[in-house]
């Protein structure tokens, strides 16, 4: 995480953390109000009501905190630069999960794809090389985000 989303990360904890189902709703469009200034994607009071039971408080603001990279930004060079960081951040959940999380969206956009995930592109057993992963996704249409 750079900078900024750490300071956006640790920001959204002490929002959250206290935050209850049980809350008013005025309440909770407060904290809603001030998470949506901090997070990089669009959130919903039923997010809040409802994350506990996918992950933790930190792991839900990690994600919230992370700078989704717009589509269309990116170049090719940059488009596959990102796949690879995907691509190698492999069993380093952590890194995996920012970076998908990341670029995710440009990369969809980038490939145009309508069916199908970028996790299978990444793990099928057929694509064992970053080279083949991208042969995949430039190729397939069945591939998508």
């Amino acid at each position: 995480m750079n900078d900024k989303e750490i300071i956006a990360y640790n920001k959204l904890v002490e929002l959250i953390s206290p935050y209850s189902e049980d809350s008013s709703t005025d309440v909770k469009e407060e904290i809603l109000e001030k998470v949506n200034e901090l997070s990089g994607i669009e959130v919903e009071i039923f997010d809040l009501d409802t994350y506990w039971k996918a992950c933790s408080v930190e792991d839900f603001c990690k994600d919230l905190a992370v700078e989704r990279v717009k589509p269309s930004v990116l170049s090719e060079v940059e488009i596959l630069n990102a796949i690879k960081l995907i691509y190698e951040a492999g069993e380093n959940i952590e890194d995996f999960d920012y970076y998908l999380a990341k670029y995710s969206n440009a990369i969809e956009y980038h490939f145009k794809k309508t069916t199908g995930s970028l996790l299978e592109a990444v793990y099928s057993d057929e694509n064992d090389t970053f080279d083949k992963v991208i042969e995949t996704l430039q190729k397939s249409d069945t591939i998508c985000l």
